[in-house]
């Protein structure tokens, strides 16, 4: 028998996921949806799965405070019988705190940062000339830039393009974050009417009749001006991500081994 018995509430769910990473890599751990006597503590994940005292140590992952006043009252009843409560959110751990609930820490289930990671969309429409006026050569130079995924239509660029016919071209404008003019000198371009009917922000230089709308500038020709404006943009989600560096999955089970010892210890 196990000394921490984690009881879920459904399978195949991210609840079983959640305990599940706990008891791969903790020792002495197990769960599962029954009653299991035997254990030391009981760990309810979530609380809603609680019932009564099965264990000499009992504690609970608090989510949310439910509308309904049966569920409610449950969430209140299981905080002031368990020994701790962990809360998936601050707002919740405030609120018990608030209510004379002493034993409460926020732990948060974390999040794949090798597997979610940041990139910045950017679209390149239309096809070049042999006059190199699509600005093809600038874009070569700023390929290799971390955090981008390109995508072109037509033939001649530098990172290969795919052919699609007008009906697909709104899929392909949607698809981006930011559609890139390149060229030199042009009478429009029309993709940025399209993308901008789309929503769709334009990075472009000073030609044709780009100045009339909406656009990120940068001095036509200029590979180190664009190059400051595409890693400034890589930056920005690159900062949103900061928020989220401590929320690993590492964490979540180092966090809930400190709270388990402890319970145990008691």
């Amino acid at each position: 028998m196990k000394s921490i018995y984690i009881k879920i509430c459904d399978e195949g769910w991210i609840i079983e996921q959640l305990a599940s990473r706990l008891t791969r890599e903790l020792d002495d751990v197990a769960y599962g949806l029954d009653d299991r006597s035997g254990a030391t503590l009981c760990y309810h994940l979530p609380y809603l799965t609680y019932a009564r005292r099965t264990a000499p140590r009992v504690a609970g992952f608090f989510t949310h405070i439910e509308a309904d006043e049966e569920r409610r009252a449950k969430f209140w009843a299981a905080a002031r019988d368990f020994d701790h409560c962990t809360c998936q959110s601050l707002r919740y751990a405030e609120a018990m705190v608030q209510k004379g609930v002493s034993a409460v820490s926020v732990i948060s289930p974390g999040v794949d940062l090798d597997f979610f990671r940041p990139e910045v969309r950017i679209g390149v429409v239309g096809r070049t000339y042999d006059s190199g006026r699509k600005g093809e050569a600038i874009i070569a130079q700023l390929l290799d830039l971390p955090g981008i995924r390109w995508s072109f239509t037509g033939r001649g660029w530098p990172g290969g393009g795919r052919m699609i016919d007008v009906s697909g071209m709104p899929a392909f404008y949607n698809d981006q974050d930011y559609i890139l003019i390149s060229s030199l000198y042009e009478g429009g371009p029309m993709c940025m009417l399209e993308a901008l009917a789309c929503g769709k922000e334009v990075i472009a230089p000073p030609i044709g009749w780009v100045e009339e709308f909406p656009h990120i500038e940068y001095p036509t020709g200029d590979v180190e001006a664009l190059r400051r404006i595409l890693l400034g943009l890589v930056a920005k989600r690159q900062a949103l991500r900061e928020h989220v560096m401590t929320r690993t999955w590492r964490a979540w089970v180092d966090e809930h081994d400190l709270l388990f010892q402890a319970l145990l210890r008691a």
